[in-house]
């Protein structure tokens, strides 16, 4: 099976879990033939990164740079993120969940605790693996907005600035 297939795949075993939250089987027909599964396989590689439990950075020359255990034990993609609870002070604090395409096809929702200080200053993450089912998990995952980002994460592609990578 091509990885562009295993994308389609996944996206669409993805979008079939809309159906237990209130969406119909017509919306989410309409939501995955809007996908460019082409472009977005070039996206989701080029934008792949490894993703730490715990990362801690910071742009001052001794400030504390650190990276805990890998999370997945494989490089992946962020491809929606839903921000909960925040404060914007001196700082920016946020809980949110996110939703990360693994590269073996595979989904993970991911609980995180971020603060930023001095706009990007100085940046601490934490994450916690929630699971692989989103509809089961504490993500309100909007699927109309997960298009619009699959779609946002295609545009260097069609724009000629992303590597195109064989597949």
């Amino acid at each position: 099976m091509s990885r562009v297939t295993e994308l389609e795949k996944a996206l669409t075993t993805l979008f079939r879990k809309g159906t237990e939250v209130g969406y119909t089987e017509t919306e989410i027909d309409e939501f995955l033939e809007n996908i460019d599964y082409h472009a977005l396989l070039q996206a989701v590689w080029n934008k792949a990164e490894t993703v730490y439990a715990y990362r801690a950075d910071g742009k001052n020359a001794l400030s504390l740079d650190y990276r805990s255990a890998e999370l997945f034990k494989q490089r992946a993609t962020l491809l929606y993120e839903d921000v909960g609870d925040s404060y914007i002070g001196a700082v920016f604090a946020a809980r949110s969940m996110e939703l990360w395409l693994l590269e073996d096809m595979g989904f993970a929702v991911v609980a995180k605790f971020s603060v930023n200080a001095g706009e990007g200053e100085y940046v601490t993450e934490y994450r916690v693996y929630k699971g692989s089912d989103w509809a089961d998990s504490e993500i309100s995952l909007d699927l109309e907005d997960l298009v619009a980002e699959l779609a946002a994460l295609c545009d260097p592609y069609y724009e000629h600035e992303q590597p195109i990578y064989e597949l």
